[in-house]
């Protein structure tokens, strides 16, 4: 009768366990969990706390149900000590930053709202300031709103999450040093993703933007891209190859493509400029 009764406040323990909301349990020491266990397996006893136990059950002073129960007790008192002392260790530890949690719970929406920020300011500095334009050429300006959000701000952040990342690098050549590691992935992104992904797609962003027959997108595109792609790798290499490595090697994943916002300010003006020179050459022929 003691053994079942035992038995049924086993079971009974994690409902009677008051909850920690905040943090989570410490781990209990590795004979405690074994009592534990012992306990809710149905096994007779602990072989610790039989040893322990061994000479009262020998002066008929303890049972083999006595013993169970102590080890239920045992067990539930530690187990609400750990609750305790998580709940107060929660309640005790300063409240994260508001900022860097909304940073790390949505970093594709901080990400595109980074990238938007910094691309509107800096398109309309070039055409104004730089370029003394009298009318802001609307449709450079969208293009550059679009290409941003969905691309750098969206897309960007699961390329460099799922495809060009520390894990990927690894299988493909076997660098696992930190160092390695974050050179490696710059270069792969300053050789392979800019000039066969990301200027691609912005300067078909920008060729939608302007109204280009869809028979003509494509080719035209891809005369653009033939044309200005060297001259544009050439220049990103001396701003965008440093500052990936600094990214790559310091920055946790929410923060890769803010980082290169930060940095991109520089990068979108120039960028603005070279498209506002390069259409003004068009226009002229």
């Amino acid at each position: 009768m003691a053994s079942r009764f035992a038995m049924s406040i086993a079971r009974a323990v994690p409902a009677l366990l008051p909850r920690a909301t905040a943090a989570p349990l410490f781990r209990p020491s590795a004979p405690t969990v074994a009592a534990y266990r012992a306990v809710v397996n149905k096994s007779v006893v602990n072989p610790s706390a039989a040893r322990a136990w061994a000479p009262l059950a020998t002066q008929g002073k303890a049972t083999a149900g006595t013993l169970l129960s102590h080890q239920v007790k045992t067990a539930l008192a530690t187990a609400r000590k750990f609750t305790t002392e998580a709940a107060a260790e929660a309640a005790a530890a300063p409240k994260q930053n508001a900022f860097v949690k909304f940073m790390q719970d949505h970093p594709v929406m901080f990400a595109v709202i980074t990238t938007l920020v910094r691309t509107a300011p800096c398109d309309l500095v070039a055409q104004l300031y730089f370029e003394k334009r009298e009318e802001i050429d609307w449709k450079r300006f969208w293009g550059f709103m679009i290409f941003g959000a969905l691309y750098v701000g969206v897309s960007q952040y699961y390329l460099y999450k799922h495809v060009i990342n520390a894990a990927n690098l690894f299988a493909i050549t076997g660098i696992s040093s930190r160092t390695g590691t974050a050179l490696g992935i710059a270069l792969t992104d300053q050789f392979v993703h800019s000039p066969l992904l990301y200027f691609p797609v912005f300067v078909l962003t920008l060729k939608i933007m302007d109204g280009t027959p869809v028979g003509e997108l494509i080719p035209e595109a891809f005369g653009k891209w033939k044309r200005e792609v060297f001259d544009v790798m050439y220049a990103s290499c001396f701003l965008w190859l440093p500052a990936q490595i600094v990214n790559f090697y310091f920055m946790p994943p929410y923060l890769v493509v803010p980082f290169i916002n930060a940095v991109g300010a520089v990068w979108v003006v120039w960028l603005s400029l070279n498209e506002g020179k390069n259409k003004a050459k068009a226009e002229a022929k």
